[in-house]
């Protein structure tokens, strides 16, 4: 039970920083099409 709750919150936590590393390089690939001019 407690392995599972801890092995849920890795798992969230893990996917919280994909999600922010993956919108921040959509951020710079949408950047880096409108010419850098942000």
């Amino acid at each position: 039970m407690l392995i599972d709750k801890y092995c849920l919150t890795l798992t969230s936590r893990k996917w919280k920083q994909t999600k922010e590393r993956l919108a921040e390089s959509d951020w710079k690939w949408t950047k880096h099409k409108i010419g850098g001019k942000i």
